[in-house]
């Protein structure tokens, strides 16, 4: 027998969560409060009874799932800050040290999405077949028919990755910004994907998460929880010796050179001595660069 096994009132208490996420009516505060029960249903003091329910949470429900359901909320043009924020603190919950799940908030149900884009292809088909046999005009019914399955068609083949979804985060609030905590938990969920699941660093990598964390580095407005944050991503992904080429193609160590002069807790300084470490590892020794004040040159 399972310990501590879920309870009437916690199945109940998911139902409600994934009814909230999946109704675009729902007031702000009631998605926020969904969030926040979302994180605790999740969480438990014994780790083997907390693994079990970030599973049971994570794959809740039809497509894509309550996590991916949770995502698409998070990502959703007019989303509120605190529920962005406490969206992906559901993730990250998920996430944490679990491998299976990491790699399901990763993939974000998209070979489901592409499977049933090909299902509904063949629904479109049989609707036109429908709309040839009356030539002269279509009715209006049907035509909304193949407009809507055109359009369910083109949502799911336009499914991204999980890192890919977060990255255009980016680009949406290139004017307004992300919030520091918004930003700090994009990153400590990254964290979490490439620490629990090492076959997510190439789509990491792919999905241009340096491209996005590096100038936070070098960015003295960065707060230093932020910068925190993007270090300790950038440690978990040179965990993995495949991962360190294309990290010293996008510079991560000069990038970390100013966080590790600062010898300071608050921006996880420590954490970037062992990425530095890890990087440098798989340098010859004439090649490894010295941490100081100047800037490095590379030799011609």
């Amino acid at each position: 027998m399972d310990k501590d096994p879920e309870t009437e009132a916690w199945h109940a208490s998911l139902e409600e969560v994934h009814a909230t996420l999946l109704d675009a009516q729902a007031p702000p505060d009631a998605r926020v409060d969904a969030a926040l029960r979302c994180w605790k249903l999740a969480e438990h003091e014994d780790k083997i009874v907390e693994f079990r329910r970030q599973n049971l949470v994570a794959s809740y429900g039809g497509y894509p799932r309550l996590a991916g359901i949770m995502l698409d909320a998070i990502v959703q043009e007019g989303a509120s800050e605190e529920f962005m924020w406490r969206g992906l603190r559901v993730l990250i919950q998920l996430a944490y040290d679990n491998p299976g799940v990491s790699f399901q908030i990763l993939q974000n149900s998209i070979k489901l999405a592409r499977d049933l884009a090909k299902q509904e292809d063949t629904v479109l088909a049989e609707l036109k077949e429908e709309a040839k046999k009356d030539v002269a005009g279509v009715d209006t019914k049907l035509k909304q028919t193949l407009n809507e399955s055109k359009e369910r068609i083109a949502t799911l083949r336009a499914r991204l990755s999980t890192p890919a979804e977060l990255m255009r985060l980016f680009d949406r609030a290139r004017e307004a910004g992300l919030s520091g905590r918004v930003l700090e938990c994009v990153f400590h969920l990254l964290n979490n994907l490439a620490n629990s699941c090492w076959d997510a660093h190439d789509v990491l990598i792919k999905d241009k998460t340096l491209d996005r964390a590096l100038p936070l580095l070098l960015a003295k407005s960065t707060p230093d929880y932020v910068v925190a944050a993007v270090v300790g991503f950038l440690t978990s992904l040179s965990q993995r010796r495949a991962s360190r080429p294309p990290m010293l193609k996008a510079n991560v160590l000069e990038a970390l050179r100013p966080i590790i002069l600062q010898s300071s807790p608050a921006v996880n300084s420590i954490a970037a001595v062992l990425t530095a470490a890890n990087l440098s590892g798989e340098l010859a020794a004439d090649k490894c660069p010295a941490v100081s004040l100047k800037p490095q040159t590379p030799e011609p």
